[in-house]
């Protein structure tokens, strides 16, 4: 690759090579050069996954895609990686890292790397770094609410929280599986209303619900996580009451 070229893989497969680099991308590019990966299943090849020949550093962008099942990843140096929205069994690597999964992608085998029903893969990636319509299969590339994460996109939905009050909501789910908790204790302890400050507004919220239970891991009002909102409570509201958070 030429002095600051751009190289992308979209919609690839590559799994299954034996050859004397033992990896199964391997790029010999200027150290300015970029490579994109961007919804590529990358799986099973001997040694590692994506490299750079010796001396040889460019940039590489992984997005919305599967590195798997091999002794490591990477093999970087110079200018780095970022990974993001993607899946790897390697967890050491230099770079950004952001929602990458270190689970089992969960191919259907035999030589078939479409996913199966419950892959964490399917939901994972992010729409805006979709780079064609369709996946390898000709499928439509985003059938559900988060694109997958690899080469192919799953007809399977992503069950999960759908609740948007919700703690443990997950934007990417299509159907709910019933595991929404309630909403999310508040960071800074007392300030019910997220305004910055715990006064009298937030006073009046837990008065709204006293000697009442709550009957989910978190509810306003409820400050030792007790589920329940009683004068344990208000004391200790009491005496965090007329401060701002930090």
């Amino acid at each position: 690759m030429a002095s600051g070229s751009t190289a992308t893989m979209d919609n690839c497969l590559i799994a299954n090579n034996f050859n004397t680099t033992g990896t199964g991308v391997l790029f010999s590019a200027a150290n300015d050069a970029q490579v994109e990966v961007i919804n590529t299943t990358i799986a099973d090849n001997d040694g590692l996954a994506l490299a750079s020949t010796a001396g040889s550093f460019p940039t590489f962008h992984v997005e919305n895609s599967i590195l798997w099942g091999h002794n490591f990843n990477f093999l970087m140096s110079g200018l780095g990686l970022s990974i993001r929205n993607s899946i790897s069994d390697d967890e050491v690597f230099t770079g950004v890292d952001e929602n990458v999964v270190h689970l089992d992608p969960l191919f259907v085998g035999g030589g078939d790397y479409s996913l199966q029903v419950g892959s964490p893969a399917i939901g994972l990636g992010e729409n805006a770094e979709v780079f064609s319509p369709l996946d390898l299969a000709f499928n439509t590339r985003v059938q559900n609410a988060g694109v997958d994460a690899g080469a192919y996109e799953s007809p399977f939905t992503l069950a999960g929280c759908t609740d948007m009050t919700a703690c443990n909501y997950n934007p990417n789910a299509d159907t709910d599986d019933g595991s929404c908790t309630g909403p999310c204790a508040p960071a800074c302890p007392g300030d019910f209303n997220n305004d910055g400050f715990i006064n009298a507004s937030d006073l009046l919220v837990l008065l709204a619900v006293f000697n009442t239970n709550c009957g989910v891991a978190y509810c306003d009002g409820d400050m030792n996580g007790d589920t329940s909102v009683d004068t344990t409570d208000l004391l200790a509201f009491l005496s965090v009451f007329g401060t701002a958070c930090e």
